[in-house]
């Protein structure tokens, strides 16, 4: 089939705007990575799990729900002219765990990181290399959670170094006297 964009950008130059790819993965600064693959395939997992308790009568009950991070998979083929330095370029950064930005026709997923990179090297894919990148979403949480005693007195402390105990009176030998332990 024929792109409609290229053909009319043929007969009149400059007429429309060259044809965006929708489905790209973006560094942490939004440029553009890994554009010598050519993706092939890419599959969004969005997906939670429900929290399940029993009660006293023998039933199940479903209270809330958790919702997971983002699965995305992208299959990609590297063509021979540059799939040894473009795949370099993926295991460095899965290794480095760099977040990514991926958008796809239906949205964008931020904070992905690559969690596994399998490839095919097989005789169907004559020159080049099938990688299959599995991203997973990195959620950053940020604790704001502030402290306050539930006695006002104990709400401010004082730095008082190390303290060096002190000998018991009679009165707090006795108490701590038991039946079965006697200080004589």
């Amino acid at each position: 089939m024929v792109d409609i964009v290229t053909t009319v950008n043929n007969i009149f130059p400059g007429f429309l705007p060259p044809a965006v790819d929708p489905i790209a993965i973006y560094d942490q600064s939004y440029v553009r990575v890994f554009r010598e693959g050519k993706i092939l395939d890419v599959n969004i997992k969005e997906s939670s799990r429900s929290m399940e308790h029993p009660v006293e009568n023998g039933i199940i009950i479903t209270d809330h729900r958790i919702i997971l991070p983002v699965d995305i998979e992208i299959s990609f083929l590297l063509n021979s002219t540059n799939y040894v330095s473009v795949y370099q370029q993926i295991k460095e950064n899965f290794i480095s765990a760099t977040l990514y930005t991926i958008q796809t026709r239906t949205g964008v997923y931020e904070n992905q990181m690559i969690v596994s990179m399998p490839h095919v090297e097989n005789e169907t894919v004559y020159n080049g290399v099938v990688v299959n990148l599995n991203f997973r979403q990195v959620l950053i949480v940020t604790a704001t959670v502030t402290y306050s005693p539930a006695n006002v007195k104990d709400s401010s402390t004082v730095n008082r170094g190390t303290q060096q105990g002190s000998v018991a009176n009679a009165t707090q030998t006795a108490k701590a006297a038991s039946g079965l332990f006697k200080v004589s």
